[in-house]
């Protein structure tokens, strides 16, 4: 049965991924699943619930990755650079949930307010974390730690929405360098 709602799950990420979120129907997801529609019902209310568990999955792989990638040994700075690594690494491998989130998440927040900044919210809470933890042991500068997590997501979105819009130009090392360099040091020489 749970072999069932996982195929559901692939299926409708496939297709939201692809056609967005306002063109498939509940007939051509369950037409992609060998299954009847009825059958999607028995598993999620709406199309809009399965929607956001589609999102919601691969959010929270995405920040079970980060958590294993900002722990462990090492200095912040080297665990906000593996952090760094893992989120451009994961979104560009996984440039489907992207997609979703860019193109319908903004559909979705108007019929149910606060999904997108729960979920903004819970991506951005291991960077937080780690810039917190920085600061109290003197190795970052006081900063306000989820203003520095923002615009450290600002920094390594751009290089994820050139890849989106230009694929032929892969996030690369010298990008996760340049996104570190920037994080921990700016522009002005020390």
């Amino acid at each position: 049965m749970e072999s069932t709602k996982v195929r559901i799950l692939q299926k409708a990420g496939e297709l939201f991924a692809a056609h967005g979120y306002r063109s498939i129907s509940m007939r051509e997801i369950a037409a992609a699943c060998g299954i009847t529609k009825p059958a999607i019902y028995h598993y999620f209310r709406d199309k809009k619930h399965l929607y956001l568990e589609v999102v919601d999955r691969e959010l929270e792989r995405l920040v079970l990755a980060l958590d294993e990638a900002g722990s462990g040994p090492g200095t912040a700075a080297e665990r906000l650079s593996r952090l760094v690594r893992c989120y451009l690494e994961a979104l560009q491998h996984r440039l489907s949930l992207i997609q979703l989130l860019l193109r319908d998440i903004g559909a979705i927040e108007s019929e149910l307010p606060g999904v997108a900044s729960k979920r903004s919210e819970d991506v951005l809470r291991p960077f937080i974390a780690l810039i917190q933890e920085g600061i109290a042991k003197g190795e970052f500068r006081p900063v306000d730690a989820m203003r520095a997590a923002l615009s450290l997501a600002g920094m390594m979105n751009v290089f994820v929405t050139r890849t989106l819009l230009r694929p032929d130009l892969p996030i690369g090392e010298e990008d996760i360098a340049h996104t570190v360099d920037m994080a921990l040091n700016g522009l002005i020489p020390r």
